[in-house]
């Protein structure tokens, strides 16, 4: 029970801030200009708040925090009398009501930059860049690259940390050069090794689309996974072979496991086959035979599957840093990090757009809670940093010209601009009703998503 609370909590504030933010951006432009706002609402349902200041502006706060709007006199297209006109939106100058329509989405973007400027300010957790799991026949493992070892630089440039790796891998992989890293080897951390990588072109575009160091065949977690079986699932392949948590694995088809992946590829090139394993329980070796069940991967091929899970042991604190900077380089560091997720949600918008990337990669609020759940369990540094995410996307989306959207709004103060007369009341209300049909097919279709992957 306190965990459903803890979400519902953790929701309803990320929620609720991302809103208010929004809807203040609106709010203080349109004021700014000289716009009555008759109401600000977050919110719907039951009103819990309700307030009324000299202005004559109505606050509501409702009880379902997953909406909110202000409401400005004149926005409606109703008859105004000519001593009250000039506080009318309508009649405001084009470029006034863009500003006042753009300015919810630009506050959500301000508002991550300033999260990511405290943060930076405040310290970003990080780990070393200890090799601790190499998916086997990857690119890193061909470099003769190995658990243990430590990224301490690439292409020449140092790096401290994972994310400075994955940084300047991108920056390298943007620039087509030849990726080269600097190692070090725990058991004698002064001597450092150069290793090259080979990355063919179709290597390069996979590094552009995704995570270059998933695709390097890199497992950038912050804790070492052994190869010993922490449970396993009833009725699968591996209850069937007679596998029990606490076992450790010690060679399948002789061949020596020292790591999890290894055993992991080694199920999944092998569905439908019988598997040697040779195991250790209670200090006593046994031999087993494992034949994987068979399922379809995200890929449409078909690979093994056994039904287990590992044992996870968390790196040591010691290696654990925390990147702090000073407020004009984090300044700096939060321009490029608010930047990049920009960047990144337009890409991720275009491929949904062009029909690239699946329906079934729509997440709705049941994955935000879930997320800010997670997050919040992490720490407040966590937390922020998924806040300054969904306010990206949030800022960006609202820009999409979807009429119900301030981006469609915008576009129909650009045609009204072209045409020098806005378009027909009846014109923009039927454009409404159809846009509203489709968002929330779209919305019914992302919860459908969020309800299929608690499955």
């Amino acid at each position: 029970m306190l965990h459903i609370i803890w979400i519902f909590f953790t929701f309803t504030l990320t929620l609720s801030m991302l809103i208010l933010v929004h809807e203040l951006g609106h709010f203080l432009v349109a004021r700014y200009y000289g716009v009555k706002v008759e109401r600000f609402s977050i919110g719907f349902g039951y009103p819990l708040l309700r307030k009324r200041d000299k202005f004559d502006t109505e606050y509501i706060f409702s009880a379902i925090p997953l909406g909110g709007y202000v409401k400005m006199f004149g926005a409606g297209g109703e008859s105004i009398s000519h001593e009250n006109s000039f506080e009318s939106f309508n009649n405001k100058p084009i470029w006034q009501r863009c500003a006042i329509t753009s300015a919810g989405s630009i506050c959500n973007i301000m508002f991550a930059f300033a999260i990511y400027w405290l943060v930076f300010m405040i310290g970003l957790p990080d780990f070393r860049p200890i090799l601790t799991d190499i998916l086997p026949e990857s690119i890193i493992a061909r470099a003769n690259i190995l658990p243990g070892m430590e990224i301490k630089s690439v292409n020449g440039i140092n790096t401290p940390s994972w994310s400075a790796v994955r940084h300047q891998l991108m920056k390298v992989l943007k620039n087509n050069e030849q990726i080269y890293l600097d190692v070090s080897n725990n058991s004698n951390p002064l001597t450092i090794q150069r290793k090259f990588l080979e990355l063919s072109l179709k290597d390069h575009i996979e590094c552009s689309k995704k995570d270059p160091l998933i695709t390097l065949g890199i497992n950038p977690i912050i804790s070492h996974i052994e190869p010993i079986i922490k449970t396993v699932q009833a009725g699968s392949a591996a209850e069937k072979a007679g596998l029990q948590p606490n076992d450790k694995i010690m060679k399948v088809e002789e061949k020596n496991i020292d790591h999890w992946s290894s055993f992991v590829m080694s199920i999944k090139n092998s569905p439908g086959k019988k598997l040697r394993l040779k195991i250790e329980r209670n200090k006593t070796i046994l031999e087993l035979i494992l034949i994987p069940d068979s399922q379809l991967n995200q890929h449409n091929y078909v690979e093994g599957f056994a039904g287990l899970t590992p044992t996870v042991i968390p790196i040591s604190n010691a290696n654990q840093i925390v990147n702090r900077y000073d407020p004009l380089s984090a300044l700096y560091k939060a321009g490029e990090a608010s930047w990049n997720i920009i960047i990144l949600t337009m890409e991720v918008l275009t491929e949904v757009i062009g029909g690239n990337a699946k329906l079934s990669s729509l997440s709705g609020p049941i994955s935000i809670a879930h997320g800010a759940y997670l997050s919040a369990e992490n720490g407040l540094i966590h937390y922020l940093m998924f806040l300054s995410l969904i306010s990206i996307n949030l800022g960006i989306m609202n820009l999409l010209p979807i009429p119900i959207l301030d981006g469609g709004r915008l576009l129909f103060l650009m045609i009204e601009k072209i045409r020098s007369k806005p378009i027909e009341e009846s014109v923009q209300e039927r454009i409404y009703q159809i846009s509203s049909i489709i968002l929330m097919v779209l919305m019914a279709l992302a919860i459908f998503n969020d309800i299929s992957k608690l499955r």
